[in-house]
């Protein structure tokens, strides 16, 4: 019955709010940056933005892939049709195991390894826990190697490959966490597919992403 509250609570909100930001971000963002330093008049559309994207290196790093040290209406745009709805997104708490007491209470599957010399595998053990996903080379000096999500090497320290999926849980609370990287061939495309599901410290997750193959370091 935990897990059945904990994987519907994912669901409602990761697909409900989703469709939500799918139909009416492209839109619906153009008068909420217009008016994001409009007293008032940035609250009716505060829903379709994301005021943390200042906060931390995320985006700072982002735009500087995109070739940029500062923010402009283009930009802005496509990082919110990547992050849709965000900040209505924050309004749906998951409990932090930063804070907390937690405890993992299934391993489904344990696969996860780094493409280091050899398989490495990944020990989930501690409050980094990590989900599968590509990284890259750092093409400024300046950059957090850990939030580096573009380039033209991939990274053997920070990426991870394989599956992982656990349940766990903070108190009452349950949820859970699903990662896979992986090349998979399509007939017509042959690359890495990554899927992530489930929650992070932070919020309810839901990714699929396609990257190419480039040469590792």
């Amino acid at each position: 019955m935990n897990k059945l509250i904990g994987f519907s609570r994912w669901f409602f909100i990761v697909f409900l709010v989703g469709i939500f930001g799918l139909l009416t971000e492209w839109i619906m963002f153009h008068p909420g940056y217009l008016t994001r330093n409009v007293p008032y008049l940035n609250k009716l559309f505060w829903v379709w933005m994301d005021d943390s994207r200042h906060q931390g290196e995320d985006y700072r790093v982002w735009l500087s892939d995109h070739g940029s040290d500062k923010e402009t209406w283009w930009l802005s745009y496509k990082w919110h049709l990547r992050n849709k709805v965000w900040n209505l997104n924050d309004l749906f708490k998951v409990k932090s195991w930063y804070n907390n007491e937690w405890e993992i209470t299934e391993f489904v599957k344990d696969e996860l390894y780094k493409n280091s010399p050899g398989y490495k595998k990944v020990i989930q053990d501690d409050y980094w826990i990590e989900f599968a996903q590509l990284k890259y080379i750092p093409q400024n000096e300046d950059d957090d190697i850990w939030q580096v999500n573009q380039g033209d090497e991939l990274s053997t320290k920070t990426s991870t490959l394989g599956t992982g999926f656990f349940w766990y849980k903070i108190g009452n609370w349950n949820s859970f966490r699903y990662s896979q990287c992986k090349i998979v061939n399509y007939g017509f495309w042959r690359g890495y597919r990554t899927l992530k599901f489930g929650t992070n410290d932070k919020r309810y997750i839901f990714t699929i992403k396609h990257q190419t193959i480039k040469p590792w370091k």
